[in-house]
């Protein structure tokens, strides 16, 4: 089991600038799901065609990874192999003009070119760093750029260097980390250990007590507390101590007594949210109130100084005095960016959770109309509607641009590639269409449809349709109740499954009739005798 704990110290995910420069400003498009990608402009012309059955988004130097026929390659701005599609699966170009990519169950690094630099010989291939990447083969260890294994593969896992050269490594269920050179500075004999802090220390765990490291692996404070966070803004620590948050020093000295409930790291303005007697509030890093315990809920404060915050009947965002800026009744801030826009998860038409955007006044400037908001990494705002089926693209006013608002009020179909193969016989295709009409899976509930296409795929040999056919005969969803049919499809599935634990025969069995049990018998043994030509309709 991974022990590995991995503690963030920025305030939240922001939204992205929509000015940010892109190697080729050309982005993937696709209007559903399952349907074929191009690539638009910035004013949503479609400019490739779309004839990928999926598409990445531009890397630096100018490709993008696509798929075809079930192989990925990559392509240019004009829509040009330059390296073919061959591979079982990739990953983008990094900025070293390298890519990860895999051949059967073997991972390997090709150049721009589509050259092996490392032969695709990996269970696992991580990133290169300073010359190193993690790998695995059966163990893990680290390769170099040739190939060839710098450090040997003798660790259950281990995760990428750190900046101060050390990465962590687990060993028998214990952590601990190595060097560069293979070395381990700090043995796998730890219960679990968090990343590096700036400040030259890591929290680890031994003996069901937590303390901080040095790189050296000498403990700069000793394991004395029963939980801790990493250190972060000020270079102080919550931790845990009877009971009790509190923070301490670089030396282990509390600087702020231990009597709070729940403590969160210090952001960058020098206050912590912390929470007491039920209720969160703010202190300074002297220990006091710089906003009053009031809200039910709190989070560090954001690069612009607002806080999330929630009271019992209301959710928004707070500045440093506590004051509201944003206050609402029904909706919560996911995500804010420097302008003071948020992205917001609130309620939508139909009384459905929606995305949207509101400004710094907590005014919506885009309506809760979306199954996502994503923001991508140039100046188009990618987005998911008609219950998640429909992709497009915001523009840099929020506005649709590869579709219109009508669209987004459509009601909700299955993909047309899912149907298309169901109509053509395609069994697992039936299966999964009934099951997207019976859950209601992004569509209306059908239970006659989700019927029609069980019915579809059970004479086919399908195990889980006929079991699905057997419910619905008995509950009369989607067709009249006969415990006759219910049965006969629970006869009929154990031909596919006979120690399927789903079964339910036996149950079946003793609400009826002895009559009723043979004559379910004699229609199982002429439908699949028939192979289920002569099956009841």
């Amino acid at each position: 089991m991974r022990k590995i704990i991995l503690i963030s110290l920025s305030a939240t995910a922001l939204l992205l600038a929509l000015s940010i420069s892109h190697a080729v400003d050309l982005w993937p498009y696709s209007p559903d799901s399952e349907g074929k990608w191009g690539y638009i402009n910035q004013n949503g012309i479609l400019v490739l065609p779309k004839r990928f059955d999926y598409a990445r988004t531009f890397a630096p130097n100018g490709l993008a990874a696509v798929k075809v026929n079930n192989k990925w390659g990559f392509i240019d701005d004009q829509g040009q192999w330059v390296i073919r599609p061959h591979f079982d699966y990739v990953e983008s170009f990094d900025r070293s003009k390298n890519a990860k990519v895999q051949l059967g169950k073997k991972w390997g690094l090709i150049d721009e070119k589509g050259h092996w630099i490392v032969e695709p010989k990996f269970e696992f291939l991580g990133s290169f760093i300073n010359g190193l990447a993690r790998a695995q083969n059966e163990k893990w260890g680290f390769i170099d750029l040739s190939g060839n294994w710098a450090i040997s593969p003798r660790f259950s896992w281990v995760r990428r260097f750190e900046k101060n050269g050390l990465a962590t490594v687990e060993l028998d269920g214990k952590s601990g980390f190595v060097d560069t050179n293979g070395e381990t500075p700090i043995k796998p004999i730890l219960d679990e250990v968090y990343l590096f802090s700036d400040n030259g220390l890591a929290a680890g765990k031994i003996d069901n007590k937590w303390g901080y490291l040095n790189e050296k692996g000498q403990w700069a404070i000793e394991p004395t507390f029963d939980q801790v966070r990493s250190f972060g803004h000020l270079d102080i620590a919550p931790v845990k101590l009877y009971g009790k948050w509190g923070f301490i020093d670089t030396n282990g000295a509390f600087v702020i007594k231990a009597r709070f409930d729940q403590a969160m790291g210090f952001s960058r303005n020098g206050l912590a949210a912390v929470a007491i007697d039920g209720l969160w509030g703010f202190v300074g890093e002297s220990g006091n109130w710089a906003i009053e315990p009031q809200f039910s809920t709190a989070n560090r404060f954001y690069e612009d100084n607002t806080a999330p915050v929630s009271t019992k009947d209301k959710i928004g965002l707070i500045d440093i005095a506590g004051n509201w800026i944003i206050e609402t009744h029904g909706f919560h801030v996911k995500q804010r960016d420097k302008l003071g826009r948020s992205v917001v998860l609130s309620w939508g038409r139909d009384n459905k959770l929606k995305y949207g955007v509101i400004n710094s006044a907590g005014e919506f400037i885009v309506p809760p109309f979306y199954d996502d908001i994503r923001p991508k990494e140039h100046g188009l705002i990618f987005v998911r509607f008609g219950g998640g089926l429909r992709y497009g693209y915001l523009d840099a006013d929020l506005q649709p641009l590869t579709f219109s608002i009508d669209e987004i009020f459509e009601e909700p179909k299955p993909p047309m590639s899912l149907v298309k193969r169901a109509v053509d016989g395609n069994a697992e295709a039936q299966e999964k269409l009934a099951q997207t009409y019976f859950f209601g899976i992004l569509v209306k509930q059908d239970y006659s449809l989700a019927f029609k296409w069980n019915k579809a795929a059970a004479i086919q040999g399908r195990l889980a349709p006929q079991y699905a056919l057997s419910n619905m005969y008995e509950k009369g969803l989607g067709v009249e109740p006969d415990m006759v049919l219910a049965l006969m499809w629970q006869y009929i599935s154990l031909e596919n499954g006979p120690e399927n634990p789903n079964y339910r025969g036996q149950q079946l069995e003793d609400r009826l009739e002895q009559q009723a049990i043979e004559a379910a018998k004699t229609l199982a043994a002429k439908c699949t005798s028939s192979k289920y030509e002569e099956c009841p309709q």
